[in-house]
């Protein structure tokens, strides 16, 4: 049989990585000859919050080494690998390039949310700013050769599925869309938590957390500051003195966001914190309320998968296919894409009570979630993708 790779084209941890790491971890139970190539940033990610490093993650590179250095060390380490067999699968940045020469089978992902293969009309383009509409460009670009070379693409959100098949019907029998959304590895993720914090409330303290990469229009930070005074003094009406306000993750929003946060905490004695960033669930399993608010679409967002594993309710902003988490689920609240104050304070206030009145209520979010978001369906879908029987 022949060897399979997953390779992480990634110098930080996000999402996509997460999902994958966590999928290697079961596909290599299925298959001995399942390997994963990552950077050491990457495997520091596996040795700090997993149980184990397995013997099968192949690390390339040092510490702290820019994404260049990583990408330059693994076409070393492929060139090794050209005159063997092996199917090779890049959940993110593809290096098709380096399968030219090779009888290598190549499968790719498209994690995004939304993107358009078809070219903007030329009022959008020249709505852009010049550095948007030279990423624009680019992506196009990219998308365009990762479709073409690829001989797999697996696409993670339903509307891009579509929007897929709907501009290239040709290619139909290389596209396939991944079942449930999202995959968390249940003992990965059991391994990063007290699991009594999710059958004791009283451990749980009202926190209202907010992580997110703190990049500019799109994880909606900035629209959570804009209603966050308006949102706590609904939220005081009702008698939830202790709620405290927490923001992690890193970015070039950080020192605007800090400013902000400063100023609400001076001039309006907001009770709000910024972490920077921290390991994900450390935060949620000792929170009451995780918000995500995405501009564009939340679903199906890593994050959101693992504040409902952690007993953690969340708020979902109502746009895109957002609802594909649930609806209803256990433990979720939409509101509306606008962003009302009052909604998202009624919302935040419903979903307190709710901790208050049950006990387990917290583990009711929990067992709903390992339903949604741990199947076994996953890892057999990428198997057969990986063994290119799709």
């Amino acid at each position: 049989m022949n060897k399979m790779y997953i390779v992480l084209i990634a110098v930080k941890i996000g999402g996509a990585e997460k999902r994958f790491i966590d999928i290697f971890y079961e596909l290599v139970n299925l298959n001995k000859n399942t390997f994963l190539v990552v950077s050491q940033s990457i495997a520091d990610y596996i040795t700090n919050e997993l149980p184990f490093i397995h013997e099968n993650v192949i690390i390339l590179g040092n510490k702290q080494e820019p994404l260049l250095i990583f990408v330059i060390r693994y076409l070393h380490w492929l060139s090794k690998k050209i005159k063997e067999p092996g199917a090779y699968h890049y959940p993110i940045n593809c290096l098709f390039f380096a399968h030219v020469f090779s009888k290598h089978q190549i499968s790719s992902s498209f994690v995004q949310s939304d993107f358009n293969l078809s070219l903007p009309s030329l009022s959008y383009i020249k709505s852009l700013e010049y550095r948007e509409k030279i990423n624009a460009c680019k992506m196009l670009v990219k998308h365009k050769l990762l479709l073409h070379c690829s001989h797999k693409v697996d696409v993670l959100n339903p509307s891009v599925y579509y929007k897929l098949i709907h501009q290239h019907p040709e290619m139909s029998k290389k596209i396939s869309q991944t079942t449930c959304g999202t995959y968390v590895n249940l003992n990965n993720f059991l391994f990063q938590i007290d699991s009594n914090q999710l059958k004791i409330q009283n451990q749980r303290e009202q926190n209202i957390v907010f992580m997110s990469r703190m990049i500019p229009k799109a994880k909606g930070i900035e629209d959570f500051l804009g209603i966050i005074k308006e949102v706590y003094d609904l939220i005081k009406e009702s008698n939830f003195s202790q709620v405290k306000f927490l923001i992690a993750g890193a970015g070039p929003l950080v020192p605007e966001v800090l400013s902000q946060i400063n100023t609400l905490n001076q001039k309006y004695s907001i009770p709000i914190e910024f972490l920077g960033y921290q390991p994900s669930v450390k935060i949620l399993i000792q929170s009451n309320i995780f918000l995500s608010f995405q501009k564009v679409n939340n679903y199906p967002s890593r994050v959101v998968a693992e504040a409902l594993l952690s007993g953690t309710s969340v708020i979902i902003r109502d746009n895109g296919e957002s609802r594909l988490f649930g609806d209803p689920h256990v433990g979720i609240e939409y509101v509306n894409d606008a962003l009302v104050p009052i909604d998202v304070s009624t919302a935040i206030i419903k979903l307190l009570r709710q901790y208050q009145q049950d006990t387990y209520f917290s583990r009711k979010i929990h067992n709903a979630a390992v339903k949604r978001f741990c199947q076994s369906d996953t890892i057999k879908y990428f198997k057969k993708l990986m063994d290119f029987e799709i």
